[in-house]
């Protein structure tokens, strides 16, 4: 008997109705959170109620809502249009990352950052941030100023003339040296331009990544049936999301139930808290929630029946 109940602490039996196979390496469904045998680890085998939904979400770090991002899509795209749009805090202008369009033809990207050509002052994206990449204005060929040659001036001394036809060469070498050390000098300047960018971008989504995980906790939730459910909550969201999160990722059945502390079972919380949230509950990291199952209306006499059980 012993080495039994060792061995049901090893693994962990599927949650399957039907099933409560003892399995050693159980797979967790990656969207309903439940444990279950290889049998029943797709989605249709356990009839998994979150199969449908091929849209995922961001947290916006400004107003904490959630945006929903389609397979394909880019994470910047729509984090700037819900930015401009649909984002309602006001309070927080400042850190409201705008977006800059390409000005390239047929290129319909956006930067969060400004990067501007030095010679024509025009938007572009990393792609076209070069002069040559975006076919730049200031590389065509200026029309020729400089007065003719030596060759089409009427003058009687040959000798002039052989000279000026030796010293033209030169100076154009010299000029062709010198447009060519420009370029690499501006390349240069481009490529160090664009790492400040890019270093400010790993920034502003550093800095958003530390705001949501200073936002959110994780919380475990007993259900009657003496398994649990683990769930990242952020500390605006209210005890009715809550209440949602349980009964659609619930195995233990569809009874009635209400929710008290690990510590404080005698009070449990009540219907006029629904709409508080987790910080003012203070719901915390560090504490465990239990469901009890509700016999009677009263949650209060369920919990002195279950003492007397």
């Amino acid at each position: 008997m012993d080495k039994d109940k060792d061995l049901d602490k090893i693994g962990a039996h599927c949650a399957m109705k039907d099933c409560h196979v003892l399995d050693f390496l159980p797979f967790q469904c990656d969207k309903c959170f439940v444990k279950y045998c290889l049998e029943h680890s797709n989605y249709d085998a356990h009839n998994c109620k979150f199969n449908n939904r091929d849209v995922k979400v961001h947290p916006c770090p400004v107003c904490n809502a959630l945006i929903p991002i389609p397979n394909g899509a880019s994470v910047d795209e729509c984090f700037a249009r819900h930015l401009t749009l649909e984002c309602t805090d006001k309070q927080l202008p400042s850190k409201v990352p705008k977006s800059f369009t390409c000005s390239a033809k047929a290129c319909k990207s956006t930067e969060f950052v400004k990067v501007l050509c030095e010679k024509c002052n025009q938007n572009f994206c990393l792609k076209h941030r070069f002069p040559t990449s975006h076919q730049c204005q200031s590389l065509t060929s200026p029309k020729s100023t400089s007065p003719p040659t030596s060759l089409f001036k009427p003058n009687s001394n040959n000798n002039r003339n052989n000279n000026n036809n030796k010293t033209t060469p030169k100076t154009t070498t010299s000029t062709n040296k010198n447009t060519n050390i420009n370029r690499g000098n501006e390349e240069i300047n481009y490529q160090s331009h664009i790492k400040n960018q890019q270093d400010q971008l790993k920034e502003i989504r550093s800095k958003q990544n530390e705001d949501y995980r200073a936002n959110s906790f994780s919380l475990v939730i007993i259900m009657t049936n003496s398994r649990e459910l683990k769930h990242q909550f952020r500390k605006d969201q209210t005890l009715r999301d809550l209440q949602t999160f349980i009964n659609s990722s619930r195995t233990d059945g569809d009874a009635p139930f209400c929710l008290a502390p690990e510590l404080n079972l005698s009070n449990p919380f009540t219907i006029t808290q629904l709409d508080m949230t987790l910080e003012q509950l203070k719901i915390t990291n560090n504490i465990t929630l239990i469901m009890i199952e509700l016999i009677d209306d009263n949650p209060n006499q369920n919990l002195k029946k279950t003492k007397s059980v």
